[in-house]
């Protein structure tokens, strides 16, 4: 499928040019490169808004992460027990795994790890730190060894090959070839009678069957990813700005037309106009996809991009028993009296079914998860 990428100037300017730093005062002021969009009121309960045009990118958390870190608002430790790195905001509140790794579960819960049970690599975090340095920057995806996602020593119920995704076959041995397999998207359908995985096949999200590894640009526009409750409120809280209500996002998804279920461009959904798993039975098999860069699809009549998908988005909204939304089996509820552990966010999201997607889906979930398809976007209010 051909992929028509929307750019627009999103990019919070870079803390750091070459041989002269600026002023972080003067970064700040910049964060207007964010572009929003005037959302009305619903003349009862909500109040007219700017809602941020899109999901905030890989990009512009690096930049806010530097900002950040220069003005001893984060720290960068690595978690104890894991090969990850975990930001802490100054209170210690963890915000992103940076080292964020790929999804390996037994979906199914039958205690086999399946071939078709595999996610794609490019699911982890996307944005590294140099300790040396003391800075943050997009991974370009050309410089990542690729091969250590397959390595049985550090995932130990990996059961697929670096040969199995299409979008490496630059990290292939060079006496295998990508090209005439069977390209498989979202399918369990890749078993012989007898068990066995068939040949000639690899995986691709629908929207990557060119097999192309992303670019760099491509990485720093996709959304943030891995993003705890506290590492979206923090960068909203940097910029003077905040995270929309659950209602908030609701409101400006329906596009002004009530009876819309999906926040596109025509209240319907599909494999072109959302980033999302293609509305497969879910029982057919795990997505094969990645995120993509923002704003890729037409925005809704608001003019704002990817509420049905790409990332789900946190909300400023607690979880206070009221609005609907699912709970989520990994999260504890709230129990009366102890402090708020468990915040709302809207569900649309590049692996998940059309059900998931409708504007009014909404999960309960843990301030302390992070996933590759949690992220955020920002509001600001008169």
């Amino acid at each position: 499928m051909k992929k028509t990428i929307i750019f627009l100037g999103l990019s919070i300017t870079s803390m750091v040019i070459s041989g002269c730093k600026q002023s972080v005062d003067n970064q700040i002021s910049d964060v207007s490169a964010v572009e929003f969009v005037n959302v009305p009121g619903d003349g009862e309960n909500i109040e007219p808004f700017k809602m941020a045009k899109t999901e905030i990118t890989n990009q512009q958390y690096v930049e806010f992460l530097n900002a950040a870190l220069r003005k001893n608002m984060i720290s960068v430790g690595a978690a104890t027990g894991a090969a990850s790195w975990i930001v802490l905001d100054a209170d210690g509140n963890q915000m992103v795994n940076i080292l964020g790794i790929r999804v390996i579960k037994d979906h199914d819960r039958n205690g086999v790890y399946e071939l078709w049970e595999m996610e794609n690599p490019l699911n982890r975090s996307m944005i590294k730190y140099d300790s040396e340095k003391e800075m943050f920057s997009v991974i370009n995806p050309d410089n990542v060894d690729w091969e250590i996602y397959f390595d049985i020593a550090t995932f130990p119920n990996v059961v697929d090959q670096i040969t199995d995704w299409c979008e490496f076959h630059t990290f292939w041995p060079d006496e295998v070839t990508h090209e005439g397999r069977d390209i498989i998207t979202f399918s369990k359908d890749i078993y012989n009678a007898d068990g066995s995985a068939k040949e000639n096949i690899t995986f691709a999200g629908h929207l990557d069957t060119d097999c192309e590894l992303p670019t760099l640009e491509e990485v720093e526009r996709w959304p943030v990813n891995h993003i705890q409750y506290y590492g979206a409120k923090r960068f909203a809280d940097f910029y003077g700005y905040n995270l929309p209500s659950l209602q908030e996002l609701q409101w400006t998804g329906h596009g002004g037309y009530e009876e819309w279920v999906y926040a596109t461009d025509d209240g319907t959904i599909n494999s072109d106009n959302v980033v999302y798993n293609g509305g497969w039975d879910r029982s057919a098999g795990k997505h094969k996809g990645h995120p993509q860069p923002v704003a890729m699809f037409a925005p809704n009549p608001y003019g704002v991009y990817d509420l049905s998908g790409n990332v789900a988005e946190w909300t400023e909204t607690e979880d206070i028993g009221n609005h609907g939304c699912r709970q989520n089996p990994a999260d504890g509820g709230n129990i009366s009296g102890d402090p708020v552990s468990t915040m709302l966010r809207i569900d649309g999201a590049w692996p998940r079914p059309d059900m998931m997607c409708k504007i009014s889906d909404c999960i309960v979930t843990d301030i302390n998860r992070g996933n590759d398809h949690f992220g955020f976007r920002i509001v600001k209010r008169e």
